[in-house]
C-alpha cells in the first residue's frame, strides 16, 4: 500500500522496518507508516504492532489472551462428590408439663392485668408518685437539719459545773431557789477533779428527745455516767422546715432524806460522819443534788443498821424510806 504524505523525489534513505525507500525529510515511512525514529533504526519497532493513521496501536489484553482450548477443563477441580451426607435431623421440641404451662399463662395474665391497671389509673399513680417524692425529699432535708442540732453545746457547761460542785449548776438547770442544796462537804468525789471528760449523746429530732451523758476520761475512774435529758424548742426555717434549740427538760435531781426513829442512830454520808438522828448536821427534808455518788449509812450501837447507795444523775428524784 502507499502513503501520499511522502516526497517521491527525495527517497534517498531506506526504511529500516520495511526496507522500502524513505524520504530525507519524511516523518514516517510512506510504505509501512512507521515513525521516523523507527524507520531510521533509532527506535525498535515491535513485530506485533500495527500502525494506523500514523498512531501506534497496542494489542488489547483480550487479543493477547490464549485460546479457550488452552484453559484446562474445570471438571477435575470442581467435581461433585459421589456421596452426599444427609443433613442432621432437627432436635425434637421439648414438651413442658401442664403445670409449667399454667404458671406461664397465669404470669402473663397477671402482667397484662397490671399493665391495664396502670393504664387506667396512670394519672392517679403519677400524682401519688409525685407526692411521695416530695414527702421523702422533705423528710431527708428535715432530718439533715435535725442532725446539725448538737445538744452538747447546751449541756457541756452545765455538766462541767455540776462535776465541779459549782452552785451555778442549779441556775443552768432552772432549779427552785426555795429548795436547799445538799452540803458539798459530804459530796466529795474523786472523779469530780478529773480534767478530761468523755461526752456523748443520743438525739431524735422527730420525737423531740435527747439524752447527753458524760463520764470521767481517766481509765482509773470506773464511775457510772451522768445523764441529762433535753427537750426541743423549734424554730421555723425557710417557712416549712424546723430547727431545734435543745434545753434541759427537767430540773436538777433532788433527794428527800428520812431518818430512823432511834435518836442515837449515827448518820454517815459518803463515809463522813454527819451526827446522829437526834442531832444531825443535815436535817431531814428535800435537797438539790449535784451529780455523782451518794452513800447513806446508819449505825446503831456500833453495828450497821441500814445503808443506801445512789448515783445521782442530772435529773430525777431520790428518797430514803423507813
Amino acid at each position: 500500500m502507499g502513503f501520499s504524505e511522502g516526497l517521491e523525489d527525495e527517497f534517498l534513505l531506506t526504511c529500516f522496518v520495511c526496507k522500502s525507500p524513505f524520504g530525507m525529510l519524511a516523518m514516517f515511512c510512506g510504505e509501512c507508516g512507521c515513525k521516523r525514529d523507527q524507520a531510521l533504526g533509532i527506535e525498535r519497532a515491535s513485530t506485533r504492532q500495527q500502525i494506523v493513521n500514523n498512531d501506534l496501536v497496542t494489542p488489547s489484553f483480550i487479543q493477547q489472551a490464549p485460546d479457550a482450548e488452552a484453559i484446562p477443563d474445570g471438571a477435575p477441580y470442581f467435581a461433585t462428590p459421589s456421596f452426599t451426607p444427609a443433613a442432621p435431623a432437627a432436635p425434637a421440641p421439648k414438651r413442658e408439663s401442664v403445670k409449667k404451662q399454667m404458671r406461664r399463662q397465669n404470669r402473663a395474665i397477671r402482667i397484662e392485668s397490671l399493665s391495664n391497671f396502670q393504664e387506667r389509673h396512670a394519672r392517679a399513680l403519677n400524682l401519688n408518685g409525685t407526692v411521695l417524692f416530695l414527702m421523702s425529699s422533705y423528710m431527708l432535708v428535715q432530718s439533715f437539719i435535725f442532725s446539725q442540732s448538737n445538744p452538747l453545746a447546751t449541756t457541756q457547761v452545765a455538766l462541767e459545773l455540776g462535776s465541779q460542785r459549782n452552785p451555778a449548776y442549779f441556775q443552768q438547770l432552772g432549779a427552785d431557789t426555795n429548795t436547799k442544796t445538799f452540803p458539798t462537804a459530804y459530796l466529795r468525789w474523786d472523779a469530780s477533779t478529773a480534767t478530761d471528760w468523755l461526752t456523748g449523746y443520743t438525739v431524735n429530732g422527730w420525737l423531740g428527745k435527747a439524752t447527753v451523758w458524760t463520764i470521767p476520761g481517766s481509765s482509773e475512774l470506773g464511775d457510772d455516767r451522768i445523764e441529762m435529758e433535753l427537750k426541743p424548742e423549734y424554730k421555723m426555717v425557710y417557712g416549712i422546715f424546723r430547727q431545734i434549740n435543745w434545753v434541759a427538760s427537767n430540773p436538777p435531781a433532788t433527794i428527800e432524806l428520812a431518818y430512823p426513829s432511834d435518836r442515837n442512830t449515827a448518820i454517815y454520808f459518803n463515809g463522813l460522819a454527819a451526827g446522829t438522828v437526834g442531832n444531825p448536821t443535815v436535817k431531814e427534808g428535800t435537797y438539790l443534788m449535784y451529780p455523782g455518788p451518794l452513800d447513806v449509812t446508819f449505825y446503831q450501837d456500833g453495828s450497821l443498821y441500814d445503808a443506801y447507795y445512789y448515783f445521782i444523775d442530772a435529773f430525777g428524784e431520790y428518797s430514803t424510806y423507813y
